[in-house]
């Protein structure tokens, strides 16, 4: 069997700090976004764009849906593709099922905690897939849409070098010798698909050429699914753009490869970015009012019929008489709750805290002066960002399963739905929020554990991700409200137009309220490490030994090990410090009912510290415990049992063998 390896990082040992480089880079590369977006919408009004918005034809809207579940369809073959190249035989509609649900969540959020590449795996780790089969289901799918930016841009530099030499601001040869460059690596890896024999190694991994029938259906695949995800924004332009498809397709593997780069959580503001900078000659208000639509339309909407899907399949389990669809959402939904739930709940505070920085609609706000007084109106407002705020929070725990989180949760949304009426008549708003309240709600078994909440740290990761909603949400604030007049007065200014003076009090309560927990967090003293283990312990851990079928758990009596025990006593493990990493050696010793909470315990001992988690030589069957630890598992090595009695170097299929052995 392999051995495997879950851990946060390839080695923790010596990076201290730098663990903040890359969350700290995206938040600059997000801030330098922002303020190319300000200067180019500075001269804009919100309610321009909004129009723009709602003069979208019909048509172009049907048109751009049309596309998006072609495009969406088009995706789940990727995993088909990949589970070809496995040689593995999973049900179509599970497949499908799967990818949808993947997708529609990993293209909203980008970032590793919310990607699909965890749903991918639980959902097909349920199926008997096992965990490199999944990771390279993931890699299968990421080199795909590699190779179809890299065949789109190149043909697009190729085909249209003169728009391209425009907008790059390149020469027209550089723009012939970059496509072809890019056409040329793209017909290097079909060739290696098509024509190579044997495996090539890579780091470690001995990748096999996929043949030419998935490899050349890889290749034609990308292509359609960029186009048509292309052709969803393209259709939603204003018929003033004159824009050709081909070109423009160029424009947007472009705007898709900088928000890929960027890290930033769904290339938001990066892809709108590239796209107002590239295509100067489409009215920036029209163009911004199409990509809101697209937003919509290939994001929103998707992420909302998964979201319903997962809610009628966890809906169908709750439902005792119907036996067949209780098994049926089990096997589908139970793995992914705290994933999917914990990935709703942060867009619904993000949703929130945007709609807290944002006027609302005239018109509801002088219906609702007719039956309430101003203070609820003020009050709501000021509750519906804070509320966000603490959704964000949360949402982290709701990945640890944390119950707490969980009851608190429950209650934050529902105050936010009756936040969302008070303040504005927002439905739509309300709605959304509902819906993830029912799933919530639905999915209520999957968060037990009795953690405290205060006690769960940030990882840099998180806190940049919580600090960029927050800091877009100040920036839609000051974008939508730059024409007013700033002043000490409006603090303290409380009218029903007054939309600029609440969105400040509620910026200034979630950056104060945000950075105070954040510091309280960040700045908790660390607690002692543990101890190596005593003869006290030694002598419990024996009597578990005693009852387990594993040799590799007699390592933990060497006495160089530190253990921590389940709360029962009746499961531990052992575990060492080395640099800024706690390695665990193997799974956990004893009963397996406390073994989950013991896994848990023990990463957010290492989060307290500061340090990584790393669970070397784990079994196959606890790999999901594993991944909702959001850990990443890596294959280090082989193991094999060889009948030494009957074994032999001679013959010729041990001449490799026999030659090593000289070597050696």
């Amino acid at each position: 069997m392999s051995a495997t390896q879950l851990s946060q990082g390839e080695s923790a040992a010596g990076r201290g700090h730098w663990r903040w480089a890359g969350p700290l880079a995206a938040l600059l590369v997000f801030a330098a976004v922002v303020l190319i977006l300000h200067r180019q919408l500075m001269h804009l009004h919100l309610r321009a764009v909004l129009e723009q918005l709602h003069a979208i034809p019909r048509r172009q809207v049907l048109a751009a849906l049309s596309c998006t579940a072609a495009s969406y369809w088009l995706l789940s073959n990727y995993d088909v593709l990949a589970l070809a190249y496995l040689r593995r035989a999973i049900p179509y509609p599970r497949i499908l099922f799967t990818s949808f649900i993947a997708y529609s969540f990993g293209h909203t959020l980008g970032f590793s905690v919310f990607t699909g590449a965890a749903i991918r795996f639980r959902l097909y780790a349920t199926a008997g897939v096992s965990a490199i089969d999944v990771a390279t289901i993931s890699a299968f799918c990421s080199l795909s849409l590699g190779i179809g930016l890299a065949t789109i841009a190149g043909l697009s530099l190729f085909l249209s070098p003169g728009h391209a030499s425009q907008i790059l601001h390149l020469h027209h040869n550089w723009s012939l010798l970059a496509g072809l460059t890019l056409l040329g690596a793209v017909a290097l890896y079909a060739l290696w698909a098509t024509l190579a024999q044997g495996t090539l190694e890579l780091r470690g991994w001995a990748l096999r050429a996929p043949g030419p029938a998935i490899g050349l259906a890889q290749l034609a695949l990308s292509v359609a699914d960029l186009s048509l995800s292309s052709a969803v924004l393209w259709s939603l332009l204003p018929a003033s753009a004159h824009l050709g498809f081909v070109p423009f397709l160029g424009t947007y593997a472009l705007a898709v490869i900088a928000g890929i780069v960027s890290h930033v959580p769904g290339g938001v503001g990066v892809f709108e970015a590239v796209m107002l900078f590239t295509l100067p000659g489409v009215p920036a208000a029209a163009l911004l009012g199409s990509l809101l639509a697209y937003r919509g339309v290939y994001y929103l909407v998707p992420l909302i019929f998964g979201t319903l899907l997962f809610g009628s399949k966890e809906l169908a389990a709750q439902r005792a008489q119907l036996q067949r669809a209780q098994e049926l959402a089990s096997f589908y939904i139970a793995p992914v709750v705290p994933q999917v739930a914990g990935a709703l709940t942060f867009l619904a505070g993000a949703l929130l805290l945007f709609s807290g920085a944002t006027p609302g609609v005239e018109q509801r706000l002088a219906f609702l002066d007719r039956f309430l007084p101003l203070a609820v109106l003020e009050v709501s407002h000021l509750a519906g960002s804070v509320i966000g705020l603490g959704l964000l929070v949360l949402s982290r725990a709701l990945f640890r399963r944390v119950q707490g989180a969980y009851h608190i949760a429950v209650w934050l949304l529902t105050a936010g739905i009756f936040a969302s009426l008070l303040k504005g008549l927002d439905f739509e708003e309300g709605t959304l929020l509902a819906l993830v309240l029912g799933v919530l709600v639905l999915g209520r078994r999957a968060f037990y554990r009795p953690t405290a909440i205060l006690s769960e740290r940030f990882t840099p990761v998180w806190v940049a991700s919580v600090t960029g909603v927050v800091a877009l949400a100040i920036w839609l604030g000051v974008l939508a409200y730059r024409h007013v007049a700033y002043s000490h007065e409006l603090w303290w200014t409380f009218a029903l137009d007054g939309n600029a003076p609440r969105m400040l009090r509620a910026s200034l309560s979630i950056v104060v309220l945000g950075t105070a927990y954040v510091l309280l967090n960040l700045l908790r003293p660390a607690r002692p490490e543990p101890a190596v283990a005593g003869p006290g312990e030694l002598a419990r851990a024996r009597a578990l030994i005693a009852q387990c079928d594993t040799t590799l758990a007699n390592a933990a009596l060497t006495g160089d090990k530190r253990l921590l025990f389940s709360e029962a006593g009746t499961a531990f493990v052992m575990y060492q410090i080395a640099g800024r990493s706690w390695i665990a050696l193997g799974d956990p010793v004893g009963a397996r009912e406390g073994a989950e909470e013991l896994v848990w315990r023990l990463r957010e001992l290492s989060d307290r510290h500061g340090c990584e988690t790393v669970f070397y030589q784990v079994c196959a069957e606890r790999l999901a415990l594993y991944v909702d630890l959001g850990l990443a598992a890596l294959k280090i090595g082989e193991e094999a049992r060889v009948p030494l009695g009957e074994f032999s170097l001679e013959g010729g299929a041990r001449a490799e063998l026999r030659q090593a052995h000289r070597r050696a």
